[in-house]
């Protein structure tokens, strides 16, 4: 069957048939409701279904591709495996919507809900996610290269062995989200709220972490070679056998963290505060930078060799 037109839709939707498999290609079904559909396979590519009602409908294998979807409601619906590459889905609600194996590279989904949507092993390369609310989302092994995620909402999400090469996410909200064995090499995580945060085995090389709250994070065997940690309060952080060698620590908050084990060799700590860090014996220090006003454990000075005061 050809492409059909939205009067067609209407027709169809209003006697009971499906619309899987057909071609809507460029179709404008902005606002129409369409709530509970099976859509399997159906070419939307191009579609305006911009404040359309499709809760609960199956999408499963659709082609959605640069289609206008924003402002709609996909809550609860089966998208997965769709394609959903350059569309335009800002504000839209997928609210415990199935997107696992999605591809959404270069999409726009600035302040679309996600809330418990499950995003397992989707593409979101280059995609822009800013002020999304993606609190308690499943993303595992999910694809977030080059994404932008300012200001958004990762709370209670399931990142782990995540995708976040260079991703840009100044000012989200990580609180208590896994984050285990995720890459985030070379990404921006300035001024995160990420306390309780779990990062063990996560790769934070060369990533910026400006002024980041991680007061209870578990950093344990962090990758953070050259990461910068410049402000960044760590209170009570568990930084155990952590690789932060060469990282700038600038004015950072250690009070009782934990970093036995944690190699600091050529890192720098100017302001520092180290005073109250626990097991700061059974670090190496070799090569880390201090200044006058870096608050240090007492004996820290009589007891560590190799390191350099300025």
């Amino acid at each position: 069957m050809g492409r059909i037109s939205r009067s067609q839709v209407v027709e169809r939707v209003a006697g009971g048939a499906h619309l899987s498999g057909m071609s809507l290609y460029g179709t404008d079904l902005s606002n129409l409701g369409l709530s509970g559909l099976e859509f399997r396979g159906t070419n939307l590519f191009r579609v305006n279904m911009r404040g359309v009602d499709v809760s609960g409908s199956d999408f499963k294998d659709a082609n959605l591709s640069r289609a206008d979807i924003s402002y709609a409601c996909f809550r609860r619906a089966n998208l997965e495996r769709v394609n959903l590459f350059a569309a335009n889905a800002g504000g839209t609600d997928f609210s415990g919507a199935i997107l696992s194996g999605a591809k959404m590279g270069r999409g726009h989904f600035e302040g679309a809900i996600f809330v418990q949507a499950d995003l397992r092993r989707a593409e979101l390369e280059l995609a822009n996610l800013s002020e999304a609310d993606l609190a308690h989302a499943s993303m595992g092994a999910v694809n977030l290269n080059r994404a932008k995620l300012t200001a958004c909402s990762l709370a209670g999400a399931d990142l782990q062995s995540a995708y976040l090469g260079e991703a840009d996410l100044p000012k989200s909200n990580l609180t208590k989200a896994n984050l285990t064995a995720t890459d985030l090499k070379r990404a921006n995580l300035s001024v995160c709220a990420a306390s309780y945060a779990n990062l063990q085995r996560a790769n934070l090389t060369n990533a910026n972490l400006q002024n980041i709250i991680l007061n209870e994070g578990d950093l344990r065997q962090v990758s953070g070679i050259n990461a910068n940690f410049r402000g960044a309060i760590l209170i009570g952080a568990d930084l155990k056998n952590a690789d932060l060698s060469g990282a700038n620590f600038r004015q950072a908050e250690l009070a009782f963290a934990r970093i036995d084990g944690c190699n600091f060799a050529g890192a720098t700590f100017h302001n520092a505060n180290l005073a109250e860090a626990e097991n700061w014996h059974r670090a190496e220090w070799k090569g880390a930078i201090f200044d006058s006003e870096t608050q240090l454990p007492r004996s820290f000075k009589e007891l560590v060799e190799g390191v350099i005061f300025i």
